[in-house]
Order: C-alpha cells, then structure tokens, then sequence
C-alpha cells in the first residue's frame, strides 16, 4: 500500500477551503524538511508554493511586493526558515502552523549540524569538550530558549538574522519575556502545533483538519545524513552530569513550551482520535515498511 486513508469525506473540515495561505513555520533541526515534503507531496493541491532560504529572501521579498495582488489572488504555501515577515506583508490572515522537538534533543542536533563538515563528526566522543565550551557560551548568555525566542520574534518586519542559537537571536529578550510571548502566539495565532516525536500522528492529524484523504509515506530531509546520519552521534543519555545539568537549566523555558504543546497534542488526540488508516501507517514504519536510511 503506498498511500493510506487518513478520514472519509464526512470527516473532512477543509480547513484549507477558507485560508488561502498557508504558512509553515519551520524551526531548524526539528524534522520540518521530512514534515513539509510530505505536505508537498500528498496534500496542497492547487497551491503555489515559495520556499524561504537565505540565499533569495530579499529577492523573494522584493519580488513579492512587486506580485502582491497576483499573489492574493493565489492559494500559497509558504514554507522555508524566513516566512516571517511575508503574511504580514501581503496583509492577509494563514492557516499557521509548526512543529516543535523535544528541546534537549534539537539542541544535540543543531550541534552535530553545525559540525557536519568536520571529520570528528563520526567520532562525537572528540567533540564533547568543544560541547563544553559552547555550553559555557550560552550559559553567559543565561539560557539557550531557541523556540521561544524564534517564536516570540516571528512576524517581526525583519527576519531573525540565522536560524540557529546565535547571540544575536538570543539577547533580544529575557528568557521570561521570550517564553510569555511565545506561549501566547501559539494560542493565538497558530492552527496547529505538531510535535516531532509524534510524527506520524502529527502528519495524520494535520491532514485530516486540512481535509486531505490520502497520506502517503514519509522519508527523512535531505539534509538528515549531513546531520549525523552515517556518523554515531551520542544522546542525551550519554552526556556528562554536569552538561545534563547546565542544559536542563538553559532550556528550561524550551522544555515547559514543548511539555505545554505536547500535553495539548496528546488531549486533543485523545478527545478526537485518529481514524482510517493510522494504526497500519504507525505500525509499519517509514523506515521498515519504505526502505529510507
């Protein structure tokens, strides 16, 4: 079976018939590749989509003021790490969403992404003293909240300037500050807020409210190799006491965010529980059932 059942048509809510644009927020090393791919590809018929990289977000920007009325009048899908900025520019309401990822874990990601290129990658155990000092950097900082403070700062006129924990990023706002305005944008201004270690659940969930019937198998980004994929990166579980601690402390307005939206997910599973297919399409697995590394 290469595509599976997520609701009959007496269960669509087209959700996408009145929200001509819809708007991924996708925060770095959290699985937005793998989720936006999928979205592509089986959903969103009829959409235009514009992806944000660094690379063309003024020429996009520029480019968009240019098109703003051919672009109304268009269903898009706005996806990439700079969107921010560009619904508020059209001046037209998104069905918004995102994903977020267990804190601590995208924080060991971000790591080994931003140390793919270096030959130590495939043996991490040389990398844990340079873990170390980057630790001891943000601790200087006060905290390393990198949802909070992306998603405090989304919808700013101007994009953060990289997507990654970056000082600049950080000292924008205090950590309290950072967290309040975050916790009150995902409930108000977002549709819907998946979570990473619910993949699955997370795809079938978003497609049935956007009233698509048919999902069919994910894969990992292409990035995902690059990330660590052939190397052996260490855990959580195998960090040193004192990491674990220091982390735990930095990301604690990250980790009461996640357990929040991951609770909220969880009741909402529970109350309106996933149908058609799901059980088959979890059982199997993206990587047993479809043969992706």
């Amino acid at each position: 079976m290469n595509e599976f059942s997520v609701s009959s048509s007496s269960e669509k809510e087209k959700a996408e018939a009145s929200c001509p644009i819809v708007n991924f927020h996708h925060m770095s090393n959290s699985g937005g590749v793998a989720f936006s791919q999928t979205i592509m590809k089986y959903g969103l018929a009829g959409y235009h989509a514009i992806n944000y990289n660094p690379e063309n977000l003024h020429e996009l920007f520029d480019k968009a003021r240019e098109i703003k009325n051919q672009l109304l009048r268009e269903r898009l899908y706005l996806h990439g790490h700079w969107t921010n900025g560009f619904e508020k520019m059209l001046g037209s309401v998104s069905y918004k969403f995102t994903i977020l990822r267990s804190p601590l874990d995208r924080f060991l990601s971000e790591f080994f992404w931003e140390r793919r290129t270096e030959p130590e990658v495939r043996t991490p155990w040389l990398l844990l003293d340079e873990m170390g000092r980057w630790i001891d950097t943000l601790g200087e900082i006060g905290h390393a909240n990198f949802f909070c403070t992306e998603i405090a700062t989304y919808q700013q006129d101007k994009a953060l300037f990289h997507v990654h924990l970056r000082r600049e990023n950080l000292v924008q706002m205090s950590p309290q500050e950072a967290f309040s305005r975050a916790h009150l944008k995902l409930l108000g201004e977002y549709s819907f807020v998946g979570i990473t270690e619910l993949f699955e659940e997370s795809l079938f969930f978003f497609f049935r409210e956007m009233g698509w019937s048919k999902l069919g198998p994910w894969t990992r980004g292409p990035h995902a190799p690059g990330r660590g994929g052939a190397a052996k990166k260490f855990s959580a579980a195998d960090l040193p006491i004192r990491y674990l601690k220091k982390l735990r402390k930095l990301l604690a307005g990250d980790e009461e965010l996640y357990e929040e939206r991951r609770q909220m997910f969880e009741a909402d599973l529970a109350q309106r529980p996933l149908k058609g297919d799901f059980a088959e399409y979890k059982s199997r697995g993206w990587y047993e059932a479809f043969g992706q590394a």
